[in-house]
């Protein structure tokens, strides 16, 4: 992140990091002890994986301490159901690097993105628990921003440089993600940022190499919308229908369905004590909650069936508008 003149706007950047991702993580063990641990970091069963995509806080670093409280809140609601071993917590924002781990580590469960449900329920044999509520939503959505007084139009993104974290998942939302929108999501470039706020500050100031745009899920937007600095200068392009959140899943012959349904009780209850709503707090959410079969389905039909989308725009960075 580069060395800003304004002290507000470099902190409000610094802030992004804390505030916009989710660090949902979550661990089991009759002890109430569990870790973290690098991806590349050889574990042993029971584990759990955690996938938020893109995102910078699906860190170690970042989720341990959170790991090991709701560790210790979901043990004694177990207790019988699920190995008494201390768990092991796989956190990565990689989808291929997610699906690596799944079969080398035989996860029990995990907390997953739509796109990755689709792509590999199947082959690793997932099936959906519950549903995430991030930000008390059942849904999420994206939004597309540009630069206010640019003048885009969603007809007009076509062949257009759009900055986001997603772009590992390019290929869901665009089939899914924007096609309730009138974006021409197949000629969309889709560019990868790892800063959200760079790539929006960037397009505001119409620096050189500035993206076009800036795809946001719903959190991101939550966010931007209460910055004084950032949203007056922004506008919305194109917005989404509510489409299929993040989904607690079971992986295989790994859970049964004793050890899923007391995981799903307890997942429950932490809408129904203060410890547990506490937790949820942490996790920007109200709680969790049954699968919405009708968004999950529109988003099986709409990806799977969808046509070739284009791949990463030519000479993309890793870093959009730098």
């Amino acid at each position: 992140m580069r060395n800003l003149e304004s002290a507000s706007d470099g902190e409000r950047r610094a802030a992004l990091a804390a505030a916009v991702v989710l660090f949902a993580v979550a661990a089991i063990g009759t002890a109430g002890r569990a870790r973290v641990v690098v991806a590349d970091e050889p574990v042993g069963p029971p584990c759990f994986l955690i996938l938020k995509t893109g995102e910078p806080g699906a860190e170690p670093e970042k989720a341990g301490r959170f790991l090991e409280q709701w560790a210790a809140y979901l043990s004694p609601r177990l207790a019988g159901r699920l190995p008494a071993a201390p768990w092991v917590g796989l956190v990565t924002s990689d989808p291929s690097r997610a699906l690596a781990l799944a079969k080398a580590k035989r996860p029990r469960w995990g907390i997953v993105t739509a796109a990755f449900f689709l792509d590999h329920q199947e082959d690793l044999g997932l099936a959906p628990l519950r549903q995430t509520r991030r930000n008390g939503r059942p849904a999420e959505r994206y939004t597309i921003l540009a630069r206010k007084g640019s003048g885009l139009t969603a007809a007009g993104l076509a062949g257009k440089r759009v900055a986001t974290l997603l772009q590992a998942e390019a290929d869901y939302v665009r089939r899914v993600g924007l096609e309730s929108t009138q974006a021409p999501a197949a000629d969309l470039l889709l560019v990868a940022t790892r800063n959200l706020a760079d790539s929006l500050y960037d397009m505001v100031e119409e620096e050189a190499g500035a993206p076009d745009a800036v795809l946001l899920d719903q959190a991101a937007r939550d966010f931007f919308e209460k910055d004084e600095l950032t949203w007056p200068r922004v506008e919305v392009v194109c917005a989404s229908k509510d489409c299929a959140p993040d989904l607690v899943v079971s992986f295989g012959e790994a859970m049964d369905a004793d050890g899923a349904q007391a995981l799903t009780r307890a997942l429950d209850g932490m809408r129904e004590d203060e410890e547990g709503k506490r937790i949820c707090r942490n996790l920007q959410t109200d709680g969790f909650g049954p699968i919405d079969e009708a968004l999950l389905s529109r988003a099986r039909e709409l990806y799977k069936g969808g046509a070739g989308t284009k791949q990463e725009a030519p000479g993309g960075t890793p870093d959009a508008g730098k």
